[in-house]
């Protein structure tokens, strides 16, 4: 399900452009925690932290070449 949550987010960064944890939790949070009521609150918000510091380091890594 975690992996499942993160390919969701990833790919909603790659259309929107967000990499911000704040702006992605503000977004998608509800909706996750909607998705996946049955998960405690706390995979919703590690699962945005964690998508936020891996795009931020590809886009990161992408633009040095």
């Amino acid at each position: 399900m975690y992996r499942n949550m993160v390919e969701q987010l990833v790919l909603y960064i790659a259309r929107s452009g967000v990499t911000s944890f704040t702006k992605l939790k503000a977004l998608k949070y509800g909706e996750l925690r909607s998705l996946y009521s049955q998960l405690p609150s706390q995979y919703a918000y590690t699962v945005c932290q964690d998508t936020s510091t891996r795009t931020k380091g590809l886009f990161k890594r992408r633009k040095k070449g």
